[in-house]
């Protein structure tokens, strides 16, 4: 009996003690501005599941488990908010506008406005996720950054054209490409700046004239109502690049390197020159003809020849890329530059892409209203270009059709490239799968402007321009 009242007693104690601990809570939510209530907040305790959300008048009640609880406010467009328990009962809370994403910048022509201004459809893709990934072109970067945005590498020839569509293709004969301005300057984007094939064989990318690691953020303008500065010319969608200029503070100096490798993946399986060889007498026997293809011995060193040419044209490729960069300045004037060198061996044999460049970017104000902005960039290519694979004289596909029982070169050191051709069973040249000799020096400036500002009277003369030599 003694037992059964001590147990009756401990049970009595337990149950007021877990009372004591846990607790309603209860309040109302109104908006910070104008004290409206907002109904639909989530009311939650942190680091559990268990919460709420406020009724059409603002109110809730919610059951806590211990006076150490905190309570997290959280609302589409509000900024969230985490408050301890109050000693009473009674938590009213006040929230105000997130600030933080409604005052983010958006730049849509050669104005900046902010997000909570903009009506157009725009996205922003900040520099964190372009800087310091394996990529020849910062365009190469944009898949996937960014909504409604595709972005299709032409081929894996070094600086070849990279093919960017904005909510699809909105021209069937004209150029599909997007309007790209950097710096508030349109950037020449003709792809054949080279002499390869007529202009006609590889497309080189002006965009990997732009060192990545300048820039500051890409904004990708959609619809018309964002890309209206820029007229006809906007059809397919604006690429607004904006660069990285100096800050007050010390001067900071930064050094950035990058290694990869490339190989060649998925590459398809082709005939050895045996196999080559009977397919060749097979054909001839359905011509009714005498066999066409047998062992020969072109460059002398007394073995039958045989190449297996997916070996020549492919190999490792090597890329190495160098930045030093500075930024810095005092309340008057700022100061950011930078300096970059690129080599590129592309996994093709003979593409290689060599690329140096310099930026400096100066802002000065050394009255109240007068603001003046330089912007000076500078590049210097050197492309070993290769025909793609594209054309039927592209490197991949003579490879693919080259036969395998001729050697790449002959006893002389040239370039070989014969073999039988029935029903005839005459020699015939075959194209080579090495283009030589196609190599295109550029010197672009592509985007030096100088601002001046005058902000008294809001009167902006800018001078812009860019040149291109070859």
């Amino acid at each position: 009996m003694k037992g059964t009242l001590l147990l009756m007693f401990f049970s009595v104690m337990l149950c007021g003690l877990t009372h004591a601990q846990s607790r309603s809570i209860a309040g109302k939510v109104t908006d910070k501005t104008d004290g409206s209530p907002l109904p639909g907040v989530t009311i939650s305790i942190k680091g559990t599941s268990k919460g709420t959300i406020t009724n059409t008048s603002g109110e809730y009640r919610i059951e806590t488990n211990g006076p150490k609880d905190v309570l997290v406010f959280s609302f589409i467009g509000y900024a969230t908010q985490e408050l301890a328990l109050p000693a009473s009962g009674v938590l009213n809370v006040s929230m105000g506008a997130d600030d933080k994403t409604l005052s983010e910048v958006v730049v849509t022509g050669y104005v900046d406005i902010s997000r909570r201004e903009a009506t157009a459809s725009t996205s922003k893709i900040e520099a964190e996720k372009i800087n310091g990934r394996p990529i020849q072109s910062f365009d190469q970067a944009l898949d996937g950054l960014a909504a409604g945005v595709n972005v299709n590498v032409m081929s894996g020839v070094l600086g070849d054209a990279v093919a960017i569509r904005i909510r699809g293709v909105n021209s069937i004969s004209n150029s599909a490409q997007p309007l790209i301005v950097v710096d508030g300057i349109v950037l020449n984007s003709t792809q054949n700046t080279n002499v390869f094939n007529g202009g006609n064989g590889t497309r080189y990318n002006p965009l990997a004239d732009i060192n990545p690691n300048d820039i500051e953020s890409v904004d990708v303008l959609k619809d018309a109502a964002a890309s209206i500065l820029y007229g006809s010319r906007a059809a397919n969608g604006v690429i607004v690049i904006t660069t990285k200029r100096g800050k007050r503070g010390s001067i900071t100096v930064n050094y950035n390197t990058l290694l990869s490798w490339a190989n060649a993946r998925r590459a398809p399986k082709l005939l050895t020159g045996d196999e080559f060889a009977t397919i060749q007498n097979e054909k001839s026997k359905n011509w009714n003809v005498a066999d066409v293809a047998a062992d020969i011995d072109v460059n002398g060193d007394g073995k039958p020849d045989r190449t297996d040419w997916l070996d020549v044209i492919f190999r490792t490729g090597f890329q190495q890329t160098h930045q030093l960069s500075f930024s810095g300045g005092t309340e008057k004037s700022q100061v950011y530059g930078s300096a970059e060198y690129a080599d590129m061996q592309g996994f093709l044999a003979g593409n290689r892409l060599r690329r140096g460049s310099a930026r400096l970017n100066a802002d000065v104000t050394p009255k109240s209203w007068l603001k003046v902005g330089l912007s000076v960039y500078g590049s210097r290519t050197l492309n070993n270009g290769v025909l793609s694979d594209g054309y039927l004289a592209g490197s991949t596909v003579a490879g693919y059709n080259a036969p395998p029982n001729v050697p790449v070169y002959n006893s002389d050191g040239l370039y070989e490239g014969y073999y039988l051709s029935p029903p005839t069973a005459t020699w015939v040249t075959v194209i080579t799968a090495f283009p030589s000799g196609l190599t295109d020096s550029s010197i672009r400036w592509p985007a030096s402007t100088l601002a001046v500002t005058i902000t008294k009277r809001s009167v902006s003369f800018p001078t812009s321009m860019q040149i291109l030599h070859r």
